[in-house]
């Protein structure tokens, strides 16, 4: 998406859903504000001041915020109330909300006894089955043909379904789980970012107001050019191992350009779900190893539709460029300013 020149009209509301179904409104007593960490475990959530409203129960019911530009209704998510703190000013009651996305849910939800998942089971159903245990039916997933290669008894009681999900997703080089603006759980295969899946595309213009603060940081001298990872289970045939060597002459990292091996602590993993599924964890070790640690914090136009990571495009005559979205924040007031903070796409 692009900003162009213009003048918008921005409102916002925010529904309180039960059951799949609109039940209230809350009005915010100052505007709201969503925020994204990429490394964080609850990656998406909600903080906000609202006026009281009794016909909300905190405990179960989610809010699904909107923001409407120029007459057309965007979806900013699905929350559900972490921490809600009332307070009585001379305005009356007011509640401070803190909400997460519905991973909250998933990170709540912990083991009773231990799990045991069949061997020849795909990953994807798997993970499909402990988010309906939690009550999350809507999910979007990349296909996936992996199996589990031994029968899965890692887990004891009190682990969480989170902490399940995203392991078993790592095996086949997922992201962790993540929710997007329409409330769907999303699986997704990870794809190295480039300027081939560019998700957003800002310009220097007055939709797109781009800050100059950026900060570089350039630290090569031990950084490794091999990596290696083991996976060493009984239940499995035979311990499996790969390699990921850097040997690109492009890359400033490599075995060719620098004159030696540096390898990389070797890492061990407790399941895979094949040799293929292995390499590929290593090759991304590799890939992830070469990124640049450019990083650059830019304002926006209220912009809806980011999810987690984004890869944006900027055309800025200081600092053009392929970035990847490691934060974000969007104010839910007309005429604010969304502020990002990403990293720039470069491979070293």
């Amino acid at each position: 998406m692009t900003y162009h020149n213009g003048v918008r009209r921005v409102s916002v509301r925010y529904d309180v859903v039960r059951k799949g179904a609109r039940i209230t409104q809350l009005y915010a007593k100052e505007p709201a504000t969503i925020n994204m960490i990429a490394d964080a475990q609850l990656k998406t959530y909600i903080t906000g001041t609202f006026a009281k409203n009794d016909a909300i129960d905190m405990l179960n019911d989610h809010i699904r915020p909107y923001i409407i530009i120029d007459g057309a209704e965007y979806p900013l998510g699905d929350y559900i109330v972490s921490v809600a703190e009332t307070a009585m000013q001379s305005t009356g009651q007011e509640i401070k909300i803190e909400a997460y996305d519905q991973s909250l849910i998933a990170s709540q939800n912990r083991l009773e006894n231990r799990a045991s998942f069949p061997a020849g089971a795909l990953y994807i159903d798997v993970v499909q089955g402990l988010l309906q245990d939690c009550g999350i039916t809507m999910v979007m997933s990349d296909p996936s043909s992996a199996e589990l290669s031994t029968v899965r008894e890692d887990w004891e009681a009190g682990t969480s379904y989170l902490d399940i999900i995203n392991a078993l997703l790592s095996e086949i080089n997922y992201k962790p789980l993540w929710f997007d603006y329409d409330g769907f759980a999303r699986l997704q295969k990870y794809i190295a970012p480039s300027a081939s899946n560019i998700d957003f595309e800002y310009k220097a213009d007055k939709m797109s107001i781009l800050s100059a603060d950026a900060t570089a940081s350039l630290d090569v001298f031990n950084a490794p050019n091999i990596f290696i990872v083991e996976v060493s289970n009984p239940d499995l045939p035979a311990p499996l191992r790969a390699v990921s060597v850097n040997e690109d002459p492009g890359s400033i990292l490599s075995t060719i350009r620098r004159g030696r091996r540096i390898v990389a602590p070797v890492e061990r993993l407790d399941n895979i779900a094949s040799q293929e599924a292995l390499q590929e964890y290593a090759d991304n070790k590799r890939l992830q190893s070469m990124l640049s640690t450019d990083t650059i914090t830019f304002e926006t136009a209220l912009e809806p539709g980011h999810g987690v990571g984004d890869v944006v495009a900027i055309h800025h005559p200081d600092f053009s460029g392929i970035y990847q979205e490691i934060e974000w924040s969007m104010p839910l007031a007309p005429g604010a300013l969304m502020r990002h903070r990403a990293r720039r796409i470069v491979y070293l």
